[in-house]
Formats: structure tokens, C-alpha cells, sequence
């Protein structure tokens, strides 16, 4: 989970922070409050408050590059910036 965490880029002025506490992987959006992730797989979470999933992907020097957010049919990419 450490590989995941970081500050990601998901549109102009609209960041996602994810972060690792008590071997926990947490998420929170802009202006929005925190939330968990849960793991369906190694490189894919999902979150209990609302329907979404997150898919890691371009894990490099242990630090993932990028993830897809799927949300109500919709697929963004956000790109790690931190």
C-alpha cells in the first residue's frame, strides 16, 4: 500500500490525496472528507461511502504513477504530482 500513497492530479484544481494509517489506505478529494479504501485486489480499491473504484497502475521505484477512478459508469485517469 505504501507504493500508493501520494497527492494525484484528477482535474485542474481538484486533487486526490491518498494516504496509509494503522495499515489502512485512506483517499480524500478536494473539499470532501476523508474515506477508506478497501482492497478488491492488489492494485484495486473500492470505497463503502460512496461507488467508486480506484485502480493503481504504473508502480515504478515503489511509487505508483497513476490510477483510474471509476465512478457512476465514468473512468478518469489522475496522475501522481507529490
Amino acid at each position: 500500500m505504501a507504493a500508493y500513497v501520494g497527492r494525484y492530479a484528477l482535474a485542474p484544481g481538484f486533487d486526490v490525496v491518498v494516504r496509509r494509517r494503522d495499515g489502512k489506505l485512506f483517499a480524500q478529494a478536494t473539499g470532501q472528507s476523508e474515506f477508506e479504501l478497501f482492497a478488491k485486489s492488489a492494485t484495486t480499491f473500492f470505497a463503502r461511502v460512496t461507488p467508486l473504484d480506484i485502480e493503481f497502475s504504473d508502480v515504478a521505484a515503489g511509487k505508483a504513477a497513476s490510477f483510474a477512478l471509476t465512478q457512476g459508469g465514468r473512468t478518469r485517469r489522475a496522475t501522481r504530482i507529490e
